[in-house]
């Protein structure tokens, strides 16, 4: 997508392809590059635009759906299309243009506003089907029963960690951003379960899953999709691999201490999420000691646990309620 300067604003002409509700929504978020007739700018953050596209527009030029199913993955096209000031992306009351721009806007799509709702919309996905596995699995074969205690426990450990990543999220700061390591990890492997839990529920189901007129035969196909398409797993391994070193280094007396990071299901402006700080010095990052939460509970300990209203206790003291 290239963007020419006319005088009063900028022109966009280009292609973009594989974006979601390009057919319906209000308005598109674009990224361009200025091109200018003296060359690039000496300042690079002149040189990339980030401005909202209206498909009514008589420059935008739906092209086709992407694939082939209910959802809608647009291809579109812009010709000529006038861009001025009014309908450019801000951040923090400025024109958004530029790298850094561009760096905030990747920040916030690791952050979950995007890739991360992979997870949300994958653990979600298998919460439905087993409602009908239920009612199929009520029989004599307990290798059945097994079956399904596997996959609703999947489950309920992908909502879990997903509603911690949540916490981490919402009480991250410039000194905590453990929340950059934690929420790869669910992109990268929420998702892959939920494909394992859609698997054990169709053993559980068996020929049901088959029959079209069910949602079930729908999540056969879309389950597959969330951690393939860009490479979700692999890119997001990478990431995780590079907070390693940091991570183990806390078991080693190199930890950072940290408050305790809360339940948070309060009601507030979570501001960090657009002032996330630089998308550089990820290694930097600083973890506590990840042995703590592995450690053997003692026999009077684990009696603990089982006392009504007991709820969950970490083993560095701080204690929490269930969600």
């Amino acid at each position: 997508m290239v963007l020419t300067p006319d005088g009063t604003g900028w022109r966009a002409s280009g292609e973009k392809y594989y974006i979601g509700n390009g057919n319906c929504a209000a308005r598109v978020s674009v990224f361009g590059r200025v091109q200018r007739p003296e060359g690039p700018s000496a300042d690079p953050a002149d040189d990339y635009l980030f401005f909202l596209a209206d498909p009514k527009h008589p420059g935008y030029t739906l092209v086709q759906n992407v694939v082939r199913g209910q959802m809608y993955v647009s291809e579109f096209r812009l010709a000529d299309y006038p861009v001025t000031q009014p309908t450019c992306c801000t951040g923090q009351g400025r024109v958004g243009r530029g790298a850094r721009h561009r760096q905030r806007r990747q920040g916030a799509a690791r952050l979950g506003q995007h890739r991360h709702r992979r997870a949300f919309i994958r653990r979600g996905d298998p919460a439905r089907p087993p409602q009908g596995a239920l009612r199929h699995a009520r029989n004599d074969f307990p290798h059945v029963r097994r079956l399904l205690a596997d996959a609703y426990v999947r489950l309920v450990a992908m909502k879990l960690y997903s509603a911690r990543c949540s916490d981490y999220e919402r009480s991250a700061s410039l000194e905590d951003r453990r929340f950059l390591l934690y929420n790869p990890i669910a992109k990268m492997k929420v998702t892959s379960e939920g494909e394992r839990v859609i698997d054990l529920l169709w053993e559980v189901i068996a020929a049901k899953g088959f029959e079209k007129d069910t949602y079930f035969e729908q999540a056969t196909r879309h389950i597959r999709t969330l951690p393939k398409l860009e490479g979700t797993v692999h890119v997001n391994l990478a990431l995780v691999l590079k907070f390693l070193p940091a991570f183990a280094a806390a078991g080693a007396g190199q930890g950072v201490k940290h408050a305790p990071v809360p339940v948070r299901l309060d009601a507030t402006d979570d501001a960090f999420l657009f002032a996330q700080g630089p998308a550089s010095g990820l290694s930097r990052i600083g973890f506590p000691d990840w042995r703590g939460p592995l450690r053997v509970l003692a026999p009077a300990e684990r009696r603990d646990l089982h006392q009504p209203g007991a709820g969950f206790r970490t083993t560095d003291g701080h204690g929490g309620a269930a969600r």
